[in-house]
């Protein structure tokens, strides 16, 4: 028979395995153009312009600047730790075979096994979310796992510069959710209060960590580019400077007949005049005032244009996008190079690098797999037995609002991508999972509240050991 412990980490491995194996398929660790900037960051330890510090620090941690292996190896373990103890949460015995099944599930039908393959922060997204759903969810015990968790979550954070601000969205909807239910609240007012105070402690590690690289006191450095980026490509920024341009001086408003093209030739491009102002490297302090003014002129026009593009992203998840071979004139291909002798033969034969990964149907399994979630997730939350328990509602809610979060965060700040949507939209298709699985008789978690009766009372009594 085997023992406890061993089944824990055997269902551990598995899920490992099942949550990166398209980097085995590969013969390599999938890359995207953004790897070759967060590795050269792991081994000069100097903050990129244009992202966060974080991703390039858990690159050094785990592959000690000899290979991506236990990069990939890393992130897709982390992420079926958290699985196996949202399973806990949820289930009444069986943890280890329902963690397996579910990443087995994951493994095959969600875009998370591809997301978790590949070398990008984008693969840090879900671990942040998962931190912050455990956190919140009603049940559990405090201690050493809540501790870890918190850890966690304050390290992920720092991984993608769009972390912060969904984090603070999904605290301030949590808030709102536990306001709106004051008969029986989804979640306590000290969950919430300390998810608060993670976010804030999060943004205070980032500036500190950014500070002690000498990047300066500040969680996000050019997110004012990247919005100026996004206002130059829906034409808003040529309109303000139409008219504006005779009231204040604006280094763009000579540049005003060279305002086209989509953001990403505003940001990459070296003839766009961001380019050649000095890119990454100058302050542009300009652009800062110049976002926030146009945003001031057009509120309506730009909260339109904003909803839209999230709309819009929901759409886009295809993971595939980001596979594409690298070219050996980009940067990441050089930095692997350099970087990475030893491995670097593996990279240049791996199927993503001789165009033959053959993936190409996933996307229609992707496709579909979250279309029947979501019509399963419509028909799951009528069961009594579901609606009855709070922490399946809040586990619904919070993952519709960490998908829509996510995508209104990314699409309205910088652009609308596949890369985006792909991090978390296999969330729905975890909780339709774990719907099934506490909807199969006999292993139904016991419901935290039941409905409340019609005279006055004191509701939501917690059981030993929550909060």
């Amino acid at each position: 028979m085997i023992r406890p412990r061993v089944q824990v980490i055997l269902s551990v491995l598995l899920g490992t395995l099942l949550l990166s194996w398209p980097a085995f398929f590969n013969g390599y660790p999938l890359v995207y153009t953004d790897t070759g900037t967060y590795v050269e960051s792991s081994f000069t330890l100097r903050v990129p312009p244009d992202r966060t510090i974080g991703y390039s620090i858990f690159i050094r941690a785990a592959g000690l600047g000899r290979s991506l292996w236990p990069v990939v190896l890393a992130q897709a373990c982390i992420l079926a730790c958290l699985l196996r103890a949202l399973v806990c949460r949820l289930t009444a015995r069986r943890h280890d075979a329902m963690t397996v099944a579910l990443c087995a599930v994951l493994g095959l039908l969600t875009t998370a096994p591809l997301v978790q393959s590949t070398v990008f922060a984008d693969a840090l997204t879900p671990v942040f979310m998962l931190c912050l759903l455990l956190l919140l969810l009603p049940g559990g015990r405090r201690g050493a796992a809540t501790a870890a968790c918190a850890a966690l979550f304050v390290f992920s954070a720092a991984a993608h510069a769009s972390h912060l601000l969904i984090g603070a969205v999904l605290v301030a909807a949590a808030c709102l959710a536990c306001l709106a239910s004051r008969v029986a609240p989804l979640t306590s007012a000290r969950r919430i209060a300390l998810a608060a105070c993670l976010v804030g402690a999060s943004c205070v590690f980032l500036s500190a960590l950014n500070w002690r690289l000498g990047a300066g006191f500040s969680p996000l450095r050019s997110s004012h580019i990247f919005m100026t980026a996004r206002l130059w490509e829906k034409g808003m920024l040529r309109r303000f400077l139409d008219e504006h341009c005779g009231e204040e001086e604006y280094e763009l408003c000579r540049e005003r007949g060279e305002i086209r093209g989509p953001a990403g030739y505003f940001l990459w491009d070296p003839r766009s005049p961001f380019q050649l102002g000095g890119g990454w490297n100058a302050s542009h302090d300009e652009y800062r005032r110049l976002a926030w003014a146009t945003i001031r002129a057009y509120p309506r026009a730009w909260a339109a244009d904003c909803a839209k593009d999230s709309f819009r992203q929901f759409g886009r998840f295809n993971a595939l996008a980001a596979t594409s071979p690298i070219r050996p004139d980009q940067w990441a291909y050089k930095v692997l190079r350099r970087r990475y002798p030893r491995g670097f033969e593996a990279f240049a034969g791996s199927r993503q690098q001789r165009g033959t990964l053959g993936l190409g149907r996933l996307g229609a399994v992707h496709a579909a797999a979250l279309c029947a979630s979501l019509a399963a997730l419509g028909a799951g939350m009528r069961l009594p037995r579901i609606r009855r328990d709070r922490r399946f509602v809040f586990l619904l809610l919070f993952s519709l609002c960490a998908v829509a979060a996510n995508d209104a965060v990314c699409s309205s700040l910088s652009i609308v991508d596949d890369r985006y949507g792909a991090r978390v939209v296999w969330m729905l298709p975890m909780c339709c999972f774990l719907m099934l699985i506490a909807g199969t008789p006999g292993k139904a978690p016991r419901a935290d509240f039941r409905s409340p009766p019609s005279k006055p009372a004191i509701y939501n009594l917690p059981r030993a050991g929550e909060d």
